[in-house]
Order: structure tokens, then sequence, then C-alpha cells
């Protein structure tokens, strides 16, 4: 079916131009059966006007022929949802009757050739598959044909949607800051209000008689629960004020529904007119009136008139009867505050005794216009007056202080009065009876008003002991210190005998040891072969233990150079030192399978001749305790720790009980036998001795057949 509209048009083939997905949808369309009929037999005006509706960069729409068929652009699908998909080949009339409804008229206007603009023009639309409301500014254009009439109406669409909202919400914004504008000025003019009157009802009936001129015409009343019912407290309107005891008033009912609801939600409620919904036309206000955590009555306010209450009045009333109860919680606190002072200042005054007591503190005040004690706690005690002094003043306690502590407790006297500062001292006083003691004493200057220091509160304490006991803690300090220095004296001077005396006994007892193996290996050759089985193993006996005690010689020499020798420090690459203690222990390796793995090593600090030697020590010792493993393996590797570098050699050795690691790194100590594993029992020792000199500590950590791991710690470069 063709649209009458228009002649028809001979067959040429028409692609609806662009990639889009509108012109997707129309290719795909069929055509034939609505009332622009195929797209072959278009005319040219119509074409044209698809091709600029598809390549247009903002929603628009071009609804052609009788029938006004709308065909989109892709940029109306964001607004349009996929309503679209039921509209397209199909007249506006029955597609969108909704909108037809509205814009009909005008449509029809176009096709006579007006032209017609809607500025804001609120559309429900369902983008995505919902319905929203949405402004738009649309634009309807006329479109001609070949032969000069209106052939369709071109639609453009501006969505407004969000410059509406934000129209509106400034002017609700604004709306609401003249509303708290107001509230603030009302509440500044209660909050300053020269009343002397602070009770509960004078603040209420106050706060009504404001509100006055803020809010139409109407009355107000305070209700307050009592008994069974509900009775006004106060009523006032704007036609003068009634009765404010309450007795000429009626009491309403518990359960009266406009009371009930804010006592119970703690919110304020707006009841509507009897004749209206409520809430929708509001003409009276009920709020919570809450102080001293509990609502302790209803604000009501009813309008006189037909004027319903606004959002303004409605902050007003809100915001008044917030301060409101602010203002009656403060005068609540108050008043407690009040009643309980006198209790207070009793019960303080009891607890500055008794701590006084507790703490052998006097007290006094001092007028230092007259120099005139008014008042003193333990002072006459202090000073040794059985039965008090008449009057102290500041002469009676300066003759207390003895002469040559006098002048410095003068100084800082009048010094603390001139600067209005406080003071603090120690001195030396006379009591009644003639004995000496030490006192302490702090003041503080206080502030008459006038800018000068006329009043002073001061505390005084005998430190006697305390004084005697810091006497007798500095001469036990001082024989301490006396003592320690000759231990430490006595201490090094045993140290330096004892490495002396290993270092002379291990070299002089080699110079017989030799004697005694020359002399063996001379009665060797000497017996030849004469010598029977039995005094060849004896020889041999002799022989062994002449190496094992040669061999223990030279690790206590070692042992003590150790100790002797001054540290050389510097900075040491451990890298470089493992490299050269594996090669050193190269003896040690030959024709068994070892497997090295050894990590990044750092530079340290410390000697680098003893560092090689904890080296050596460590792998020789992981060498000789995996030696009877199929495959040796010796790990070596470095932890970064905050001030020191942590330095691990494991291996898959033997292993020891955990219980007795510590024994490890003393001299001679053993945890194997010698016939199992040969060695003098130094080599650990030494270690420990050379890693404690840098500064480091030693440790291991071991399990039976399961390998043993040794540690140290050297600081790191400055």
């Amino acid at each position: 079916m063709s649209d009458p509209s228009f002649p028809p048009a001979p067959a040429v083939p028409f692609t609806f131009p662009g990639d889009s997905v509108m012109a997707a949808r129309m290719r795909a369309h069929d055509w034939a059966g609505t009332p622009l009929g195929v797209p072959e037999r278009w005319p040219q005006s119509l074409r044209t006007a698809v091709g600029l509706t598809l390549s247009g960069a903002f929603p628009t729409a071009l609804l052609w022929g009788q029938d006004f068929t709308p065909l989109f652009n892709d940029a109306c699908l964001d607004m349009i949802g996929e309503r679209h998909a039921g509209t397209l080949g199909r007249g506006l009339p029955r597609s969108w009757p909704e909108l037809w409804a509205v814009f009909g008229p005008q449509f029809q206007g176009v096709r006579r050739g007006e032209t017609f603009r809607f500025t804001d023009q609120r559309l429900p639309l369902s983008p995505r598959g919902g319905t929203q409301e949405a402004y738009v500014t649309l634009g309807f254009s006329p479109v001609h044909d070949e032969s000069g009439a209106v052939g369709g109406v071109l639609v453009t669409v501006l969505d407004t949607t969000t410059e509406v909202h934000a129209r509106r919400q400034l002017q609700e914004q604004r709306i609401e800051l003249e509303a708290r504008s107001r509230s603030l000025a009302l509440i500044e003019q209660f909050v300053q209000a020269p009343t002397a009157d602070r009770t509960a009802g004078a603040l209420i009936r106050h706060l009504q008689q404001l509100l006055l001129e803020y809010l139409p015409a109407g009355h107000m009343a305070y209700y307050e629960r009592s008994g069974g019912g509900w009775h006004v407290r106060s009523l006032v309107s704007a036609g003068g004020a009634d009765d404010q005891s309450g007795s000429g008033h009626d009491t309403l009912p518990h359960d009266t529904a406009h009371l009930r609801i804010p006592l119970e939600t703690g919110e304020p409620h707006y009841p509507g007119r009897p004749d209206g919904p409520a809430q929708a036309n509001p003409h009276a206000a009920m709020l919570p009136l809450r102080w001293a955590s509990e609502v302790r009555g209803i604000f009501g306010f009813v309008a006189d008139g037909p004027d319903a209450l606004t959002p303004r009045h409605r902050n007003i009333l809100e915001a008044a009867v917030r301060s409101l109860g602010l203002a009656l919680g403060r005068e609540h606190r108050e008043g407690e505050a009040r009643a309980d002072a006198n209790a207070a200042l009793l019960a303080s005054r009891s607890r500055l005794h008794f701590a006084l007591e507790a703490a052998g503190l006097g007290a006094w005040e001092l007028d230092t216009r007259t120099q005139v004690a008014t008042r003193t706690l333990r002072h006459d005690e202090i000073f040794g007056y059985p039965q008090g002094h008449p009057a102290w003043t500041y002469q009676t306690f300066l003759n207390h202080v003895l002469p040559e502590d006098r002048a410095e407790v003068d100084r800082k006297y009048s010094a603390a009065l001139e600067r209005g500062d406080t003071w603090d001292f120690q001195c030396r006083i006379r009591r009644v009876d003639g004995e000496v003691r030490w006192i302490w004493a702090r003041g503080q200057t206080m502030d008459g008003g006038d800018g000068a220091s006329n009043h002073v509160l001061g505390l005084i304490q005998d430190v006697t002991g305390p004084r005697l006991a810091e006497a007798n803690i500095a001469e036990l300090n001082t024989h301490l210190e006396m003592r320690v220095r000759e231990r430490t004296r006595a201490l090094k001077d045993a140290n330096d005998e004892l490495e002396a005396f290993a270092y002379s006994v291990s070299h002089d007892l080699r110079t017989p040891l030799r004697h005694i193996a020359g002399f063996t290996q001379l009665l060797h050759k000497h017996l030849g072969h004469t010598t029977d089985p039995k005094a060849a193993r004896y020889l041999a006996v002799v022989q062994d233990a002449v190496q094992r005690m040669d061999r223990l010689l030279e690790a206590m020499l070692n042992l003590s150079r150790t100790a002797q020798l001054p540290l050389r420090t510097g900075p040491v690459d451990l890298n470089h030192l493992t490299e050269e203690a594996r090669a050193a222990l190269a003896t040690e390796t030959d024709g068994r399978p070892v497997q090295w793995q050894i990590g990044p090593l750092p530079q340290v600090t410390g000697d680098p001749t003893m560092l090689r030697q904890v080296l050596v020590n460590l792998l020789s010792n992981a060498l000789k305790y995996s030696s009877k493993q199929d495959t040796a393996l010796i790990e070596l590797w470095a932890e970064e720790q905050p001030d020191s570098w942590k330095v691990v050699v494991r291996d898959n050795g033997v292993g020891f009980d955990p219980r007795y690691a510590e024994r490890l790194f003393g001299v001679f100590q053993r945890l194997h036998r010698q016939d199992d594993f040969e060695g003098t029992g130094v080599g650990l020792a030494n270690v420990r001795r050379i890693v404690v000199r840098h500064g480091g500590e030693v440790s291991a950590t071991a399990r039976p057949g399961e390998g043993a791991t040794f540690s140290f710690t050297l600081p790191k470069l400055p």
C-alpha cells in the first residue's frame, strides 16, 4: 500500500545510507505493507530527508505522509528506548497514540506549512524499558516534496531534563536558604532576648510570641501529658494571649492522633485539612519538643485561614523548636549543676583535706597586699606549732628559713610576684623545736582582675626523708662506680694473664711433643723389620696421639691469637671471601660429590682476615658432617635485617640434638665421637669469638639426621 500524498515514483534502488543501528533496521524492515511502500519507489525528497535524518548528530525524527509514519535516527534511541520498534512503518496515531493526543493538532498544522517550537515540554519517555519524567525542547518544521507540497514533518529534539531539574533544584535551594535565613533570624532573636525568667514555661511562651511574626495567622499551643490525657500549658494566638496556666483549657484524650503520632515517632507531624488528604495540604504542625534526652511535650500550630503551611514555614517551625529544646536542655543542665554545686564544693573540700593529709602536703592562700595568709592547711604541723600560729605572713615563713637559704628563697618569690608567674624551690627551715628540716614549696600568683597579682596559692611539703635518701643514694652510686672500675680492671688483668698463659702453654708444650714424635720415629726406624706387630701398633698409637695433641695445641694458639690480634676493620666483600674459603677447602672436596648453592652476599664492615677464618671454619664444619651423604649439599646465603646482615650456612649432614646447641660454641665441646668425625672442638669457639668481637651474634639449629644450620650477624656498612 502506497501513500496517496505523492504520486508513485519509478522503481529506483535505494539503500538506507550509513552504518547506524537505525539504518540497519530500516534496511531489514519489510516496507511493502506500510503506507510508504517499498523504498525503491520512494520519491527523492523522502530519500533525501531520510538520509539527513539518519546522519544527524542530534535526536531527529521524520514523520512522512498522510499517516505521519515515523523514521528515527540513532540519537533518539537513548531517549525513547525500545518504543521505536513498534513505530517502524506504522503511522504515529496508531503506534504512539499518547504522543499524538498531545501534538496531533500541531503536526496537522505543519502539513499546512506552519512551524512550531515547544520549550521544556514534559514528556513520558521509556529509555531502556523504563518510564521516567523527561523534558525536551521540540521543533516541528515542514519538509516539502517534489511538487512543492508539504510531504512530512521534521521533528528536532533537544533533551533539557538536566537543565530543568537543575533550575528546579536551585529554586528549591533558594526557598530552603530563605527559610533557613528566616529561621536563623528568629533563633537569634530568641536566644539574645534579655529575659530574666529562663524557666521552661517562660521560654516556650516567648518563642510562641516570636513565631507570630513569621507564620500565617493562627494560634499556637504547647501540650504536656498529665494523668490520662494532654493538657495545654501555653496558648498564644494572633489576636492575643490566652491564659497560660492551663486551667481554662480542655484536656485532650491520651490517644489524640495529632499528638500521639509525633510523641511515638519523635518526628514532626503535619496533619492535612479535614476535607483533603493528610500531608497533601497541611494547615497544622505538631512538633515534638525534646530536651534532657526525651520528648517532654508537643509544640503545636494551627493556621486559621485557608492558606497551607509552606515548606519555608515548616523549616522555620522545626528550627525554632530544635532551638527551644537546646535552650531548655541547657537550662535543665545548669539547674542541676547549680543544685549540686554546694554538695560538690563540700565534697571537694573534704577530698582536698584527705589528699593533702595522705600526701603530707600543706596548703595556704596569701593576700599579697597585706602579706597575711587567709587560710592554711597542715601548715602549722610542718613548722612544729602544736596549737596553731595565730596569723601566718610571708615574713613568718621567711623567719623560719635558714639564713644561708633565705636570700635565694626571697629572690625567687619576689621575681614570681613581679612576673605573675609560678615558683618552685627547696630550702631548709628551722622548726619551733629547733630541728632543721628540708621543705619543698610551690606557689602560683593569681590575677586580681586589674592586672596586678594580689593573690597567691601555694603548697608546702616536708621532704627531709627524700633528701637524705638522695644523699645516701649518691654516696652509694659513687662507691659502686669505684667498685665497678676496680672489678673491670682486675677482670682485664686476669683475662690478659689467661690469654698469655694459654699462648705460653700451647707454645711451650710443642717442644716436648716434637721430642716424643722424633724419638718415636727413631725407635720405629731402629727396630726396623724386627719389630713385632704389637710393638708396631703401640708406636702407631703414640704417633697418632702426638699428631692429635699437636692439632689441639695449634687450635689453642689460633684461639689465643684471635683474642690478642687487633681488629683491622673496613669494607669486606663476602662474595670474594667465600671464594677464597672454598679454594682453601679444595682438598676436603677432592673425590667427593658436593653441591654448592651460594646466594648473593653483601658487603659488610669487619676484619677480612678474621671473617675469612669464620667462613673457612663453618664451611669445613659443613663438609665434615655431610661426608657420609651420597652428595653433600652446602647452602650459603644472607638475609637483610634493619641494622645488620645475617649470614646462614646449612648442610644436609648428620645434624645434632638441638638441646645441646649452645655447647657447640664452647672450647673443646663436641657432640659426636672422635672416631666418627675428627676435630679439635675449637673451631666453632673461634667463630663465636670473632663474631662477638665484630658486634654480632652466632646461633645454630638442627635435628638429628636432618642436617644443621649455623648463622652469624655482622653490622651493615655505615
